[in-house]
């Protein structure tokens, strides 16, 4: 690299012992490795330097590329190449980088007339590593003849925050994943003497996803993209990470879910809840519902939906920004049990009037005991409908939320995890 990042012209290139058992790789896996991998040149202050990229998201007609902040920082027009056509170059727009930043990264969009063979990486922020365990690194450690050099490595443990390994790596290997059971957990970021320096992917997952560049999580990618239910509806994937919710436009991130393509019926809530936990799901949460809708995986009609949110008018202002589930209870519904009071005060004076007019008569005693005994009746058999009878989230359109209370009819569609 140039003389504005010291570390790493120490020497050309690096080979240190690797410790530990290396990951056994074959050759084919070797090759669909390489398709993920891009070779990055920049000019800085009139000087040419190398480095290394890893597709992370692919898109009809263009390519996302992640790589070191340092390794593209001062060209507002770096160049890429695509395995094998090591000398085919494609301009690369600067997406998002972290400038001025040794441990930072950047994000390169490309598109065109991109390769039909490349492949997307899919990383991994639930790997710990603690050190010894086996790594891949592929890149160009700027010797001759070597492009594409795939090297297996040893994970040193950690560095602060980062994480530091061993392998024949050299300066052009900066921006490459660092790689264990072919999925990225880092992205290499330093090279010292003696070892190489990584920054987790999953503190880099928070800069890249907030340009909008969606990473795939290594069991994510294992899901597929619908499923049958048991009741033979089909669920459609709703991936993990962030989205803009409500006008608000607030970050939240969910983890991913499934859910159903068209809408279950319609009902009163409390059937609409027992009608998708009967089926092994459950109603979607408002938050669901609008990832949901926005990433349309579910068609927006004018019907109103039920999610499984109590709800609260100022809830928005309170909400949490990962897995939302809305307010532990609704809206207060007072009126509507003074309604329910009254309502059930009536039945029993007519029930009695009724009463003491086929018994020809009642006296006061009789007819105290047939009101309270009625009211009572009435009363505990609608009382737990009353006292659960609050509002609930309607949803039919992005930006929007009603309240309707459980007894009305909503539309409904269900939910489950994806696990």
């Amino acid at each position: 690299m140039t003389a504005r990042h010291p570390i790493f012209h120490v020497v050309p290139w690096l080979l240190v012992c690797v410790v530990g058992a290396p990951q056994i790789i074959r050759g084919e896996e070797v090759e669909d490795l390489k398709k993920g991998i891009v070779k990055i040149t920049a000019k800085v202050e009139g000087k040419s330097q190398e480095g290394t990229g890893f597709v992370v998201r692919l898109e009809k007609g263009a390519v996302y590329i992640v790589t070191a902040s340092h390794v593209v920082e001062g060209d507002p027009a770096p160049r890429v190449s695509f395995y094998p056509r090591a000398t085919e170059f494609m301009s690369a727009q600067i997406i998002g980088i972290e400038g001025g930043d040794p441990r930072g990264v950047a994000v390169l969009g490309v598109k065109g007339n991109i390769p039909s063979d490349l492949r997307a990486f899919s990383i991994s922020t639930k790997t710990v590593v603690g050190g010894g365990e086996p790594v891949t690194v592929i890149g160009f450690p700027t010797q001759a003849a070597t492009p594409w050099m795939v090297t297996t490595g040893t994970i040193g443990g950690r560095k602060g925050s980062d994480l530091t390994f061993s392998g024949v790596v050299g300066a052009g290997n900066s921006g490459g994943p660092l790689l264990f059971n072919g999925r990225a957990i880092g992205v290499i970021t330093q090279m010292g003497n003696k070892v190489g320096y990584a920054v987790p992917i999953a503190a880099a997952r928070f800069a890249i996803e907030g340009w909008g560049i969606k990473l795939t999580e290594a069991d994510e990618a294992l899901l597929p993209k619908e499923i049958t239910g048991k009741d033979g509806v089909t669920m459609t994937l709703v991936p993990a990470g962030e989205f803009l919710m409500g006008i608000e436009k607030q970050h939240i991130y969910l983890d991913a879910f499934y859910v159903d393509k068209s809408i279950a019926g319609e009902a009163y809530w409390h059937s609409a809840e027992k009608y998708c936990h009967d089926r092994g799901k459950r109603l979607p949460s408002e938050a669901e519902w609008e990832k949901a809708a926005r990433r349309r995986a579910i068609a927006i009609g004018k019907v109103d939906e039920w999610t499984a949110d109590w709800y609260q008018k100022d809830y928005p202002e309170i909400r949490p920004v990962r897995n939302p589930k809305g307010p532990s209870v609704g809206l207060a519904n007072d009126e509507e049990r003074e309604r329910y009071e009254d309502k059930w005060r009536e039945m029993a004076e007519r029930s009695t009037e009724f009463y003491c007019r086929r018994s020809e008569g009642c006296d006061a005693r009789q007819r105290s005991e047939h009101y309270q005994n009625t009211y009572r009746s009435m009363r505990g058999n609608w009382s737990q409908l009353a006292s659960r009878d609050m509002a609930k989230v309607l949803r039919s359109d992005l930006d929007s939320r009603s309240a309707a209370m459980s007894r009305s009819n909503g539309s409904f569609r269900c939910a489950r995890d994806a696990k």
